[in-house]
């Protein structure tokens, strides 16, 4: 136990107050709707294509032009030519 003195009254130690009310809490049931999954394409809001520089960070879905074709980024990836990496798909 570390003991420092900042200069301040500690507070002294009180009763419980037994005249609130404690109500338990219970855990509610869980939901039976059906769980659904984002659909990517759709969910997804789309950026227009830009064209491609190598000093911006590409990150899934993002798409860009290059030499006139359009390329989708499969992960996150900078500095990669989309022609010619594994990291873009051609759309």
């Amino acid at each position: 136990m570390i003991d420092a003195d900042f200069g301040g009254k500690q507070a002294q130690p009180t009763e419980p107050d037994n005249t609130v009310d404690m109500i338990p809490l219970t855990p509610s049931k869980p939901s039976s709707a059906p769980k659904t999954q984002p659909k990517p394409d759709q969910d997804k809001p789309t950026q227009p294509a830009v064209k491609w520089d190598q000093g911006i960070v590409y990150v899934e879905g993002d798409q860009a032009r290059f030499e006139g074709s359009l390329y989708e980024a499969k992960w996150w990836t900078r500095a990669n030519v989309p022609s010619d990496s594994v990291q873009w798909k051609r759309k």
